[in-house]
């Protein structure tokens, strides 16, 4: 998953999104990095636009609320309800996130020691042949 890494509210939820996960399912990188150029290109999207997280799985690119409510799978219950949002229509699903990144910078959620410890545990700053792998993802995409 790729989150804007400059982002006290986005790291606030990736720290949330830790704590509420079942499964250790979720590598994290941030935007501003080698890595999301690399799988930007591969994908054809930007990750300088800081608009939006990432998802991939089975070799896809999923961005906004569709991202959001795909990682909510990977969560505990009663979290897993809000895979739930999938039947919300997209527009009206991705105009709430878009309404909520742009104001993302506004909120300024204190981040605790052992949440900052648990994201930095969790950040992959290149691509292993067995992560291409699981991802779907062709082996070029591997740092050799």
């Amino acid at each position: 998953m790729a989150y804007d890494g400059g982002c006290p509210f986005c790291r606030r939820s990736i720290a949330t999104l830790l704590h509420w996960q079942a499964r250790d399912a979720t590598g994290l990188f941030v935007l501003d990095s080698p890595l999301a150029r690399r799988l930007g290109a591969h994908f054809g999207e930007d990750p300088a636009s800081f608009d939006s997280s990432w998802l991939i799985e089975a070799g896809q690119l999923h961005r906004d609320s569709d991202a959001g409510w795909r990682l909510a799978r990977h969560f505990r219950w009663p979290w897993r309800a809000l895979v739930a949002l999938r039947w919300v229509p997209p527009p009206l699903r991705d105009g709430t996130y878009r309404l909520i990144a742009r104001n993302r910078h506004r909120f300024q959620p204190g981040l605790a020691d052992a949440d900052r410890a648990a994201i930095d545990a969790r950040r992959v700053e290149s691509l292993r042949v067995a992560d291409c792998i699981a991802l779907g993802l062709p082996e070029s995409l591997a740092e050799r």
